[in-house]
């Protein structure tokens, strides 16, 4: 087996019904490996569709039978394999593998090394000191420069058309293949006509053009990787009581590693020991920060803002959330999109007409001078392709900045256009966070107000979600909360703490039998509220109980307005899709405008319902909480995920994952998708119709190689300057009415 696709190395990473994941190989492969691969493996029996991730060295099967579970699954590929191995090793060529890039994978393939940009300089520096000596002579003393193939023109020229063909060699691009030949020759044509001065203009709008297109890609190159966190390159790392600093890349699951304040987080793993305020608002996109202690799960790329970790890592750096968010979405940049592939026929069409129209203008004219003005007008249609490529990169990063994790450009040319969209219910459309449903006392005379106050003054310190809500709910009642003395918790069931010198017990059914506090009163009423889905808490008083506290998620506010602005913009079908009861679905959906609201659906029933949809002609948007959504998502058009906590399994299934769980930023997604296209569109506009006028103007002689020179290197400032209008989204701030 080659090493490329060892199968003993590679591993089932991900298994849903219809969906499996396989883990190949740690290096990347190029895209014809990627492509040759992807159409082996679909003849493999059972699939319907093979992605494969060439960047992450992943697989991913959609499968029209589906296996009982991943090592039934496994067994076949390996049959498949086996029985194909010859098919499989012409997949491989060893002289088409990359290596594996730096830590910026953004930034690798849009750097300029030293040399070249050296050159570029060097290059610039001679054309354009060649134009301002022929600028100067005609206006000092009204005569021009020498042009023949031997005169200081002629050979800067020469060396130009070397330095861009020597350029063009080092860093292949498909929309150079065949400009930068068409680009030199025109100018050796200029130069052995004795029209020098002509070459030298044609030579230096080709390299300012693609001088522009390098820095303006190697700019959203580097916002893109200034949207992540940026990790430490040398860690601490507690080795028999003592601190040792090592390289990220030597990490590896099970070190314990020390993070003190003002500190990243370098991997995914759990507190062992240590108390600190930790910002996570690159996979929440939440302002404030959460509270870390024993126990809690840390992400890469999360600040100690106070105090210090002792963290036990669960993964290397390679494998942890935030690298998965990297490789995806450069991934998914790394995939052409219709934009891109309209833009590259444009900047075909654009060339072989502005070769026509050169060739014809000379045949008509007998006039190399306007034959060759026509032409600098149509020179470098690269800025076109660019004009795609950078919004998309732009689009992508800002939604990054904004917690939303993109795939693909793909998925921003889908969402504007999606005008069906089904939700999952519960973590979707309620709230992240608990409200109090309703305080039951234990005696009549026992007030409401009171059992909250206690259980919120118990709770007073703690950032557990049921003590904020606690603490909320009294604070809206206009309780007064008291001070707490000697809090003990007891992580997951509950705490005990000293209000007013009495013993205060809140928490769960088995917490309170520890403490030999009975709780046989509300017995029946806590198993309907249960059966419901709430959440109860009891609360006792020096070994009394007082109460019960029901807590439950509420609807997410401006549900209703966002469901009816999507109404407006353009969706047609808003359905609810949920494995609640029936019963509890129809009680949710009341005084919402869902067309349909379906209830008592396994994973199979979402996809079901939602293929439905799409043989009815429909662009589904599926939006759930990437876990037990992930079959339907994986169908949709378009699948959304939400939520941090899930974010291992939304990314691998989804298109999109917003990452703080706030579904209403689905109308950021659909807005910021519109704006790429309508500066896409915009750009495809201004660069036929400036052409159009441009060539016109040379053919009638009304400008000459100079200033059709000009009038295309303001073109493509203009594409580019307007490009650059998706940086502006990244600086508007989101509000919670996104």
């Amino acid at each position: 087996m080659m090493s490329h696709f060892d199968l003993s190395r590679a591993r089932v990473r991900h298994f849903i019904p219809g969906r499996v994941r396989v883990k190949v190989s740690q290096r990347p492969w190029d895209a014809r490996v990627a492509q040759s691969l992807q159409t082996f493996l679909t003849g493999m029996e059972g699939v319907h569709k093979v992605t494969v991730r060439s960047f992450s060295g992943s697989i991913i099967f959609h499968l029209s039978r589906h296996p009982t579970n991943a090592d039934a699954f496994w067994k076949s590929l390996q049959g498949y394999c086996r029985g194909h191995m010859a098919e499989l090793q012409e997949c491989f060529d060893p002289k088409d593998t990359i290596s594996y890039p730096d830590p910026s994978p953004f930034l690798s393939d849009a750097s300029l090394d030293p040399s070249s940009e050296r050159l570029s300089l060097l290059t610039f520096a001679g054309l354009g000191g060649v134009l301002a000596v022929a600028l100067f002579k005609r206006i000092l003393w009204g005569s021009g420069l020498a042009q023949g193939p031997f005169s200081a023109a002629g050979i800067v020229s020469l060396m130009a058309v070397v330095l861009l063909w020597r350029k063009n060699s080092r860093r292949p691009r498909r929309h150079h293949r065949r400009l930068i030949p068409v680009l030199n020759g025109a100018a050796l044509l200029a130069v052995v006509s004795s029209r020098a001065l002509t070459a030298v203009e044609i030579l230096f709008v080709g390299h300012v053009s693609l001088w522009m297109e390098a820095r303006s890609e190697q700019r959203a190159a580097r916002y893109l990787a200034e949207s992540f966190p940026h990790l430490p390159k040398t860690i601490d790392v507690l080795e028999a009581d003592t601190l040792r600093a090592r390289s990220l890349s030597e990490i590896t699951a099970g070190d314990v590693v020390v993070v003190g304040p003002g500190r990243v987080i370098p991997v995914d793993g759990f507190v062992q020991d240590g108390l600190a305020a930790v910002d996570e608002s690159h996979l929440t996109g939440r302002a404030f920060p959460k509270v870390c202690r024993h126990s809690c799960p840390v992400f890469a790329g999360s600040r100690v803002l106070e105090g210090t970790l002792f963290i036990v890592t669960e993964k290397s750096a390679q494998e942890t959330a935030l690298a998965r968010m990297q490789s995806l979405v450069l991934e998914g940049l790394r995939t052409r999109t219709e934009l891109e592939r309209r833009a590259e026929v444009y900047s075909r069409r654009t060339l072989s007409m502005g070769l026509w129209a050169t060739a014809v203008t000379l045949a008509v004219t007998v006039d190399l001078q306007r034959a060759l003005s026509v032409f600098l007008v149509f020179a470098c249609p690269c800025a076109m392709v660019l004009a795609a490529s950078s919004v998309i990169t732009t689009a992508v990063a800002a939604l990054v900045r904004r917690a939303v994790i993109v795939k693909s450009g793909r998925s921003l040319e889908m969402v504007p256009v999606v005008d069906a969209v089904c939700f999952d219910k519960t973590g979707t459309l309620t709230a992240g966070v608990l409200c109090v449903h309703g305080v039951q006392p234990r005696a009549p005379w026992m007030k409401e107000g009171e059992v909250l106050a206690l259980a919120a003054a118990a709770e007073k310190q703690s950032p557990h979600p049921v003590a904020i809500a606690l603490r909320h709910a009294a604070e809206k009642a206009g309780q007064e909360i008291w001070s707490a003395e000697e809090q003990e918790v007891c992580p997951g069931r509950g705490v005990q703490a000293r209000v007013g010198g009495q013993t205060v017990l809140v928490g769960s059914e088995s917490f309170m039998r520890e403490r030999g506090v009975s709780v046989g009163y509300f017995a029946k009423k806590a198993r309907e509220h249960r059966r419901r889905g709430r959440l109860v808490v009891y609360v006792a008083k020096n070994n009394r109980l007082q109460g019960l506290v029901v807590l439950s998620s509420s609807v997410r506010d401006g549900l209703s307005e966002f469901l009816q602005t999507l109404r407006s913009e353009g969706v047609q079908r808003l359905e609810l899709l949920s494995g609640d009861s029936s019963a509890a679905v129809r009680r949710f959906a009341e005084g919402l405008p869902f067309d349909a609201s379906l209830g008592d659906l396994d994973p199979e029933g979402k996809v079901s319902r939602v293929e439905d949809l799409q043989k009815r002609g429909y662009r589904v948007a599926m939006i759930g909480d990437g876990i037990n959504d992930a079959p339907a998502l994986s169908r949709a058009d378009l699948g959304v995920a939400l939520g941090s906590q899930g974010a291992a399994a939304a990314l691998e299934t989804a298109d999109v994952v917003l990452l703080d769980g706030d579904v209403r930023k689905f109308l950021l997604l659909r807005h910021m998708g519109e704006k790429m296209l309508r500066l896409a569109r915009a750009n495809f506009f201004w660069a036929m119709s400036s052409n159009v006028i441009g060539a016109v103007a040379a053919v009638t002689g009304i400008v000459g190689p100079g200033a059709a020179g000009l009038l295309h290197v303001m073109h493509t400032g203009f594409i580019l300057v307007n490009s650059a209008r998706m940086h502006q989204a990244a600086r508007e701030p989101v509000t919670p009415d996104v």
